[in-house]
This record gives structure tokens, C-alpha cells and sequence, in this order.
């Protein structure tokens, strides 16, 4: 069944603004199915491959919302799935050793015909495959059941999600316009990958299945070797006080600030991606891939106004539901 395809057009305040501030290297934004997932134009030529992909039984995916942890989380699972290679993790990029799935759209600009599909697909098992996708757009595979790989969903607060969201989006991503039109169009769902709260909620409803396992941001910040002793017992990996201990160290703020396979130091330039070639980035210290760290960095940024307005929403969609985000 196709899936339903409508470009955003300019007629609106919030269209007008994405298609004004939040361009850089796309020509236009589309939105996708019932649930007006806004992503790049580019992936509407990509929706069917997302659909057919080949999922192998031992592949693990972290899925998450952008800037929520999935990072972070990714590298944690790259290493327990990899016996704890901290060399490799310290000298290969993640993006190489674990790449996300929908990287190609999300940029107009020429593409290297080894494309991401390419590295994910000749990468040995078990691969551990990021994405950003909503649950909707994932695999046919995955949704029907008839494959099960082990699902990590991290999540984050919807305050610190934009904050760190509206960082990204203005170093690598092009964004142009105001914080508080940024955070305007993250209310109304209309940054790339949104509605924040159908993403969210999308994954909750599959909580009663078996190969899903949700991880919390602000939980992981707080304690750490917990969250990697539940991740590890999901994969079936046991991992002794001692590698916890390490993992702790490697996985710490200041290790992965300083780690230059981690952090990249070079990053993405909107003007030349190709394959992830990595660039120097022209933003200073501001490296949005590890900037803050920090659990409730949004107060330092939103007015109080504006924190209502996302207060309201919480009260909004996560009423009748169990899912805790703080």
C-alpha cells in the first residue's frame, strides 16, 4: 500500500518558516501518511527502500527521536555487541562502525554512489543500526513481526529533546530562523522527523512486544551502570562489575567530548555531504553532537511562557498513559 506523500507548502506561518529558515542543503520538506511526519523531500524517493529493507535476525537498532540519547546509546551497544573494542571505538568513526539508516535523504546534495545502504548492508553481524525513523516507516519486517530484532528505543524529554535539537539544526542543518520559532515549530510538529509527541507515543504502544526494550536519557545520565547492566541483560551479553566500570569511563561526558571517533571534531558540512565526508566544522566550540550533557538545559534557554506551552502538551498526550519522561 502506498504511503501518502504531500509537499509543505509556504501558505502557512509554520510552512513559510520551514521552508524560509530551516533549508539549507533541501529544496523542500514533505509530509508522510496520517500522522504528517515531516521529514527532507528527498525521502520520499526512499520511503519504499526503508520499507523492504532486509533485516537480519541477530541485527539490533536503536531508534530514537533526533537528539534524545540515540548516540549515545548507540555506541554503548556497538560495544557490547563488540566485546568491548574500545580501541576501534576510539579510532573509528561510530558513524562507520554504526550508521544511521536514513542518513542519505535527510541532504539534497550529490551523494557517493557507495551509499549508506551499501554500508549497513555489508556491515558483519550483528550490526547495530541507528535511525530516526518513526515506528510507522520502519521495515514491513519489523512491523508484521515476521522478523524480531532486538529494538533499544531511547527517550527523551521533550524540553531538552529542542534545546539540543535547535543546536544541531543550526550548525549542521542549516536552520536560519529564531529559537522561538524553532521551539514554535517543535510544538506543532514541524521539524524534521516530527510530530515529537507521534513519534513518542508510536514506539510506546509497541511496549508489549518482547524484542523492544525502552532506555530514558535523563535515567542514563543519572545512573549510568544501570542502564548499561539492562541493556547488556537484553542482549543476552553478561558483563562482569569490572567492564561496567569501563564502560562507565568511556561512555562518561568528558570521555566522549574528547573523543574524536565519538565527537567528531569534523563533522557533516551542509555543503558537501557525501557518504558522511567528514569536514571541518566552521562553529567553534559548538559541536553539536556533544555540547551539554547537561539534564534540564532548556531552562536556561526558554521563557517561562514557553515552557508552559510544553508543559500543557505533556499533560496533553501523555494523559492515560504510564510513559515517564523525566
Amino acid at each position: 500500500m502506498a504511503i501518502n506523500v504531500k509537499r509543505i507548502g509556504s501558505d502557512t506561518k509554520l510552512g513559510a518558516i520551514i521552508n524560509r529558515d530551516f533549508l539549507g542543503e533541501r529544496s523542500h520538506y514533505i509530509e508522510v501518511g496520517p500522522e504528517k511526519i515531516v521529514l527532507p523531500g528527498k525521502f520520499e524517493h526512499f520511503l519504499d527502500r526503508f520499507k523492504k529493507f532486509e533485516i537480519r535476525d541477530d541485527d539490533v537498532f536503536v531508534l530514537a527521536f533526533p537528539k534524545s540519547g540515540s548516540r549515545w546509546t548507540q555506541e554503548m551497544t556497538w560495544l557490547l555487541l563488540n566485546n568491548l573494542d574500545f580501541e576501534t571505538a576510539l579510532n573509528q568513526p561510530l558513524c562507520k562502525r554504526s550508521p544511521l539508516l536514513d542518513f542519505e535523504p535527510l541532504f539534497d546534495a550529490p551523494q557517493n554512489e557507495y551509499s549508506y545502504f551499501h554500508l549497513v548492508e555489508e556491515s558483519k553481524s550483528p550490526r547495530c543500526i541507528r535511525s530516526h525513523l518513526p515506528w510507522t516507516l520502519l521495515p514491513t519486517a519489523i512491523i508484521n513481526g515476521t522478523k524480531q530484532p532486538k529494538i533499544i528505543v531511547v527517550m527523551r524529554n521533550p524540553e531538552d529533546t529542542c534545546t539540543s535539537y535547535y543546536y544541531q539544526s543550526t550548525v549542521i542543518e542549516g536552520y536560519s530562523g529564531t529559537w522561538n520559532n524553532f521551539c514554535e515549530l517543535f510544538l506543532e510538529g514541524r521539524v524534521p522527523y516530527g510530530p515529537y509527541w507521534n513519534h513518542i507515543l508510536g514506539f510506546w504502544e509497541q511496549k508489549h512486544r518482547s524484542n523492544i526494550m525502552f532506555i530514558n536519557y535523563n535515567k542514563m545520565k543519572k545512573d549510568l551502570a544501570s542502564s548499561i547492566r539492562e541493556v547488556a541483560h537484553f542482549l543476552d551479553i553478561n558483563i562482569t562489575d569490572d567492564n561496567v566500570k569501563k564502560l562507565c569511563t568511556h561512555l562518561s561526558f568528558d570521555s566522549l567530548k574528547h573523543n574524536k571517533a565519538f565527537n567528531l571534531e569534523k563533522i557533516v558540512d551542509r555543503k558537501n555531504v557525501d557518504l558522511g565526508q567528514l569536514v571541518q566544522s566552521k562553529e567553534g566550540d559548538c559541536n553539536p553532537f556533544v555540547r551539554s550533557g547537561k539534564i534540564g538545559d532548556h531552562k536556561n534557554m526558554m521563557s517561562s511562557e514557553t515552557i508552559q506551552a510544553f508543559q500543557d502538551q505533556r499533560k496533553k498526550f501523555l494523559n492515560g498513559t504510564d510513559l515517564n519522561l523525566d
